[in-house]
């Protein structure tokens, strides 16, 4: 397994993007966070931009490398590697049916806002 992590730069929409926060394809070939649970990602952000900031920032592709996420809740390993999915604000949770899985933890999150590393995939939907 290649753990070299791609990244891509791309400009944010007019909204801010904060750093390792799973994002989505936007207007006119822009980024913006994730604002949906479970929704289909394209990567992680590397970078924070700022409001209408129309800098390329980096995005690490969902390609089996490990990348580092913001938890938007606790997330525990403890048994086994944990499925991920976006939070309505583009943070780690635990993926349950319907969720588009982004990844496998490799970390325990005690909660939100933490950062943790996580192996990415390419979007998968989670069943029961």
């Amino acid at each position: 397994m290649n753990n070299t992590l791609r990244c891509i730069t791309m400009v944010p929409t007019s909204v801010a993007i904060r750093q390792y926060r799973f994002v989505v394809m936007g207007n006119a070939g822009t980024i913006a966070e994730a604002a949906s649970a479970g929704v289909d990602a394209v990567g992680v952000s590397q970078e924070a931009s700022a409001t209408g900031s129309l800098t390329a920032i980096p995005l690490g592709i969902l390609d089996g490398t490990i990348q580092t996420i913001e938890a938007g809740a606790a997330i525990s390993v403890a048994a086994a590697i944990v499925p991920i999915a976006s939070d309505a604000q583009g943070r780690a949770i635990t993926a349950t049916t319907g969720h588009a899985i982004l990844g496998y933890a490799l970390q325990t999150a005690g909660g939100a806002g933490e950062a943790i590393s996580f192996i990415s995939t390419k979007p998968a939907r989670a069943s029961a």
